[in-house]
């Protein structure tokens, strides 16, 4: 009887886990006001000493994830669709243009984890202001994670295609 209790117990505890997590749980939107206060919260204010800067980055092409086609008659392969590709170059701004030689050094690697990450994106999530916003926070993400400290306080894109 114990047994039956504790597996009754579990299966409850888990299917009420699954509801919460694939139904009632949404992730909040991200918007611009809030990536904007969220940036606020996570850099502190420069000193008066400091001099802020921009650090360009040239603009890269990368082939994104194809948008699927629906086969007709089932012919096709769940792999192919229409192929797609985006081009972006941008800007970081920097807490102080003297550390700029920070994000130099590691200039390569900041590339590489961009390409990476651009590969990964579908078209439709490029596409819509919401993914834009979501792609401006995971570059800023990622050079801050890359130069250990919070060093850039956002990220301005100088070129934007998506095709």
């Amino acid at each position: 009887m114990l047994l039956v209790l504790a597996n009754s117990v579990a299966v409850v505890a888990t299917l009420g886990a699954l509801v919460y997590t694939r139904v009632l749980f949404k992730r909040p939107e991200i918007t611009e006001s809030s990536e904007r206060k969220r940036l606020a919260d996570s850099s502190a204010k420069p000193t008066a000493s400091l001099l802020p800067g921009k650090v360009e980055f040239k603009a890269v092409t990368v082939n994104i994830l194809p948008t699927p086609e629906k086969p007709e008659g089932g012919a096709g392969s769940p792999g192919e669709g229409k192929p797609h590709f985006v081009t972006l170059a941008f800007s970081v701004e920097i807490r102080d243009l003297s550390l700029a030689a920070g994000i130099d050094a590691v200039r390569p690697e900041i590339e590489d984890r961009l390409l990476q990450l651009l590969g990964r994106k579908p078209f439709d999530e490029l596409n819509s202001i919401q993914g834009r916003y979501h792609l401006r926070a995971e570059i800023l993400d990622i050079v801050n994670e890359l130069t250990g400290k919070p060093l850039a306080t956002d990220v301005f894109f100088t070129q934007f295609i998506v095709q």
